[in-house]
This record gives structure tokens, sequence and C-alpha cells, in this order.
């Protein structure tokens, strides 16, 4: 995942107070003013220039993690965050992220995970969690784990999180009766997330390959799901990739690789 920030700023220019005592006093201070203003017009024109370049990149990054080719993490980039399993075990994980109250397609993802036996990990919002309560019951005894996401703003504090992170734990573990060991963002990443996480003993994960969101195209999202996939891979699968789950399960049991949750994943 990547997060960019950046500020503009600019300087203003003052006007001297007060009686000027000569003319070229007077002109001394209107030239002084006049290369301020160009500077200061230099430096809003760079700013502009440097910030669109960096629109374009993060443009065309979101464009290619939605329909262009795989998108894998690869080695872990931030101090904290589990990216991939144990790579001493042919074990890889399916991740599948609920931030909202319902979901389409989830019914269907969940009849072929139960008729397929493949367990999964699901990161949920509290708010989902709280809004379909059999569902997530229905979760942990069909094998799967149940974690939490939270959408992470750049502007939220350590204690909010913190907090937020306490109340859906207790909800999850209250519906599950099991403990919730793993936490991934939703959006963006933060060292106060970060932080945060690991103060309550939770694990930040985040997926070494992610699934283009927006392909519907089966055939390049079974080459997304299947090519160069590696022991200990975590592998983020959208709810609108169900019409080919089927599919990328079986050929990843054929290539010798086994189903099973995060948390087994990363011991």
């Amino acid at each position: 995942m990547l997060e960019i920030i950046y500020n503009t700023s600019g300087q203003g220019v003052s006007k001297p107070s007060g009686e000027c005592g000569s003319e070229s006093h007077i002109n001394s201070h209107n030239g002084a003013d006049t290369k301020s203003r160009k500077g200061s017009r230099r430096r809003l024109y760079l700013s502009i220039l440097t910030n669109s370049i960096i629109a374009v990149v993060i443009t065309a990054i979101f464009a290619v993690t939605l329909v262009g080719r795989i998108v894998e993490t690869g080695a872990p980039v931030l101090s904290g965050v589990t990216y991939r399993g144990n790579a001493a075990y042919a074990n890889i994980s399916l991740m599948f992220t609920l931030k909202g109250q319902t979901y389409e397609h989830l019914d269907s993802t969940l009849e072929i995970l139960t008729y397929l036996n493949t367990p999964a990990t699901f990161f949920m919002s509290s708010n989902f969690a709280s809004s379909n309560a059999d569902t997530v019951r229905g979760l942990s005894t069909k094998g799967s784990e149940v974690a939490i996401t939270r959408p992470v703003h750049i502007t939220d504090g350590f204690d909010e999180i913190a907090q937020d992170l306490t109340l859906a734990g207790w909800l999850i573990s209250a519906l599950t009766r099991d403990d919730v060991r793993l936490y991934s963002p939703a959006f963006t990443t933060t060292q106060n997330a970060i932080s945060a996480s690991g103060a309550l003993g939770l694990s930040f994960i985040l997926p070494t390959r992610q699934l283009p969101t927006l392909e519907t195209n089966q055939d390049r999202l079974m080459y997304y799901a299947t090519t160069n996939i590696q022991n200990g891979y975590i592998i983020l699968v959208p709810l609108s990739a169900h019409t080919v789950l089927r599919r990328i399960i079986v050929d990843l049991q054929a290539q010798g690789f086994e189903f099973v949750t995060i948390s087994e994943n990363i011991k």
C-alpha cells in the first residue's frame, strides 16, 4: 500500500509600515517587493507542478491496482507489518475485506468456500459485524477466521484508532467466541495504526498479492491469482471475483498448496 503526504506552502510578502523618507527608499522597497512576488510565484508554480506529477503517479498506481496487472507487495517495506506467512510450508491464505453493512456476492463466496472445505480470513468492520451477527458466527464455525478492518485516515490519532480496534475486537470475539488476532487497514496505512494494533497484541496484515478490484475477465483473474504463487502468500480476493473463485482454489491445490487461515499461515 502507498501513502504520500505533502504540504503546499507559500511565503507572504509584507509591505513596510509608516512613512518612507525618500523616493530612492520607496523605489528600493518596490524593487524588493517585485522580486519577492516573482520568487513567490516561481515557488507556487513549482509546487503546483510537483503536486501534479505526484497526483499523476498516484492515479497511475491506483489504476494499475484496479485493472492493470498483478499487484504484489513483495518484501516488507514497513516495520511491524506482516505481508507473508511462513515460507517453509506450502500454505497460502485467502483474504477478504468487509467494510460496510452488506455485500453483494458474499453468499456466493461463502457457498464456494464451504463446498470446497476451504478456510479463509475475513477482515470486517464493527459496522458489518453488528449488522450481520449470524454470518459472523457462521464463519467461525466453518473453519474460517474473523479479524478486524477499520478505515484509517492520516489524521487519526493513536488513541482514536486503539479505542475503535478495542471495541471491534470485543464485538467480534463476543460473536465468534474466539480471540481476535489480526488487523488490516482499509484504504491506507499509518504509523499510528501500526502502533495501535501492536499495542493491542494484533498482527498488522497486508496482502502479499492483491487481485485487481475491477477486473471482470475470468482468464486474467485466474492468471493474477495463480501465477508465481509461493509458500506463505496472502492473497486479497475481491468478492467480485466469486465467478472464478472455485477455479482459483482448485488450481492452487493442484499446484500443491494448502489453504489455511492467516493466523495459521504466519505461525
